[in-house]
């Protein structure tokens, strides 16, 4: 009997527990519903599960609901309804809200208090009234606009970042527009404009080191993506980023030859005729001048090939080659005969 009981008290908590559960659900579900319409612009669908939500203390409901009313979606448009259903989310400073409002004020010629609450807004994390706000300020006030700007990338929007760029780039301020660019650029935010701006930074090198393989980059996505203000840009730097330069030796070509000839230790043998032939040595001229990893690609005989290898390795103080402006490596070959005739040549065969 004992036993009995006690299962009947768990039912009987299971279902009172059921019941509570049902409203909650329920708001759930008419909140994540109705917002759902309300985004797709289903707005009749939308309205009786709004209304439930905000019954039950949505926010967001309440938000949507004030938009509705205010501009006449799928409702009369009732400015006593619209300001009855914002005043309660105001009441919470709920972000998107106070935006709404503030907005309404502002288009309805009450600018002090537009202001004012656009402000409150932008204090409590709207997105909306921050960016709003610096684009307000831009023109006046360019240090309160990037403050605005910059809680609003705080906070997340990104495309703060390009506003803030832009500020800078109309100051020529270039190293801060550099660093606000770069960092919508990162996020994707950036537009065509800015971009353009950023790659020009980066081809002449204001702000920062020239880079044209960086403005190369950014050219070629607004080239390709049809921005035609780039194409002037673009084909300037796509030529002067693919433009190569050889290395040079101190003194230039002849200075090399006059240095071989003048260092060269002629091979002996007691049989001239093995000393005929060639030896060629592969090395690298690196982007700081020096020779790096020499190696034989073709062989004579051990006097001659030790030879130009020899040569090879004082072959110091080179003026690397470039591309783009960029100091670069270089793969280069020396081949030398000895015999029957002396004989040098170097060539630059591929830039790395």
């Amino acid at each position: 009997m004992k036993h009995s009981i006690n299962i009947l008290r768990r039912i009987v908590a299971f279902m009172l527990l059921s019941i509570s559960l049902i409203p909650a659900n329920a708001y759930n579900y008419d909140e994540e519903a109705g917002l759902r319409n309300f985004r797709d612009k289903s707005y009749v669908a939308a309205l009786p599960m709004l209304q439930r939500a905000a019954k039950a203390g949505s926010l967001p409901a309440l938000d949507a609901l004030g938009q509705m009313y205010e501009h006449g979606w799928g409702v009369k448009a009732d400015r006593t309804i619209m300001m009855n259903m914002y005043n309660k989310a105001a009441l919470h400073n709920y972000p998107p809200t106070l935006f709404h409002l503030a907005t309404y004020y502002y288009d309805n010629g009450q600018t002090d208090k537009g202001l004012e609450m656009m402000v409150k807004a932008s204090e409590h994390g709207s997105t909306e009234a921050s960016m709003t706000l610096g684009k307000l300020y831009m023109a006046d006030d360019k240090e309160k606009a990037i403050r605005y700007y910059r809680h609003a990338a705080d906070n997340g929007e990104y495309s703060a970042f390009n506003e803030i760029g832009r500020i800078y780039t109309l100051d020529n301020d270039w190293s801060n527009a550099l660093e606000s660019l770069t960092e919508a650029n990162r996020h994707n935010t950036i537009s065509n404009d800015m971009k353009l701006a950023l790659a020009t930074m980066k081809a002449q090198g204001l702000g920062t080191t020239k880079n044209l393989e960086g403005a190369l980059s950014l050219l070629t996505e607004l080239y390709e993506n049809g921005y035609e203000p780039a194409t002037s840009l673009y084909n300037e730097v796509k030529t002067a980023a693919n433009k190569i330069t050889a290395p040079v030796y101190p003194g230039g070509i002849n200075a090399l030859y006059a240095f071989l000839r003048k260092n060269a230790r002629k091979p002996h043998a007691a049989i001239p005729s093995a000393l005929n032939g060639t030896a060629t040595v592969e090395f690298i001229i690196t982007p700081d001048g020096t020779v790096s990893n020499p190696q034989y690609v073709r062989r004579c005989n051990v006097m001659v090939d030790e030879e130009v290898m020899r040569l090879v390795r004082l072959l110091r103080g080179w003026k690397p080659a470039t591309k783009g402006g960029k100091p670069c490596s270089t793969v280069t070959r020396l081949s030398m005969s000895f015999s029957p005739a002396y004989n040098a040549e170097i060539q630059f065969t591929k830039v790395k």
